[in-house]
């Protein structure tokens, strides 16, 4: 693996791949969703579902004030017969229809013959649905894509100064951990006699296992902007 790359994902960037993956996946599912309810707005059938349960679940106050202070979602389960047996769904309604029907009601619904399981209650929700997911989808992944820009110019920083940074030996001043990760504050003097500190990559305990305050370790800074500075074990494979 080239350094660059073996820099950027000790520093962290193994987690700017998992927001655009995830953040792909969210979109794709959403473009899916967006493309069954062309489909249901196309060939659509109306037909009949009996509701067979009514949930209403208190929010706690906080989620409230997110839903336009709506302390309380409304849920109905619901069975309709298709060619292939018994369907069984359910679907977030408002307050309004919740109370509108009764357990064993007969309501309205509009699904696909072929694919019963695309379906919905209201007109539109699955495409609100759809664009709702689609919009995530694409937060997700310009989020991945920002951090994981932030996290290129740190490899790239570190991988030149791999080759040309200037060698320093620096004391460990601190070091901190964080559930199973941790991660050294080292200081260094400069020729010049100033002092210079820096961080190492927060890394798996075991990286940083017999290292304690005090020790020296070998970093790697800037000429001529020397408050840049790495660990010589982020930027290295260790041997």
């Amino acid at each position: 693996m080239k350094p660059i790359y073996l820099i950027f994902l000790r520093a962290g960037g193994w987690i700017a791949v998992l927001f655009v993956w995830l953040g792909l996946i969210i979109a794709a599912s959403g473009v899916l969703t967006l493309q069954n309810a062309a489909r249901l707005a196309e060939n659509g059938q109306m037909t009949s579902a009996r509701i067979t349960k009514k949930t209403a679940q208190e929010l706690s106050p906080t989620a409230a004030q997110d839903t336009n202070n709506s302390s309380i979602d409304y849920f109905v389960e619901y069975m309709l017969a298709t060619p292939n047996g018994p369907l069984t769904g359910q679907a977030k309604v408002n307050r309004e229809y919740y109370y509108s029907v009764s357990t064993g009601a007969v309501v309205s619904l509009r699904y696909l013959a072929e694919s019963p399981d695309v379906h919905e209650l209201y007109e539109g929700d699955l495409k609100r649905s759809g664009q709702a997911t689609s919009v995530v989808g694409v937060g997700f992944t310009g989020l991945g894509l920002l951090i994981t820009f932030g996290f290129g110019l740190i490899a790239r920083q570190g991988a030149r100064l791999l080759m040309s940074g200037a060698k320093v030996q620096a004391t460990v001043i601190k070091k901190s951990s964080f559930v199973l990760i941790t991660r050294l504050k080292f200081s260094f003097k400069l020729p010049d006699g100033r002092t210079e500190t820096g961080k190492s990559f927060w890394r798996f305990g075991r990286v940083h296992k017999g290292i304690k305050p005090r020790d020296l370790i070998e970093v790697r800074y800037d000429r001529a902007q020397t408050s840049t500075s790495f660990w010589q074990e982020d930027l290295t494979r260790r041997k």
